[in-house]
């Protein structure tokens, strides 16, 4: 997708995509965190791939508790945002 694409879509500033895709997006993967284990994005030729590690490769498993919470604090972020 190119990345007007991906700020008209997501109404996001196109000023901020490239900085937050690579001070954002390329600092998610989990421990211990090897080049293996995290995210990558790049931009080429006005397009934008992202590059998914293994541990995408099946669904999250969550217990009922951590479902809770993430909903908790997804709510608490769309209240002070707005």
């Amino acid at each position: 997708m190119s990345p007007k694409e991906i700020a008209r879509r997501f109404d996001y500033p196109s000023e901020d995509l490239f900085e937050d895709l690579w001070d954002v997006v390329q600092m998610i993967g989990v421990a211990p965190f090897g080049p293996g284990d995290m995210l990558l994005a790049q931009v080429d030729d006005d397009w934008v791939h992202i590059e998914y590690s293994s541990w995408f490769a099946r669904p999250m498993t969550l217990r009922p508790e951590e479902v809770l919470r993430l909903l908790a604090a997804g709510q608490s972020v769309a209240e002070f945002s707005t």
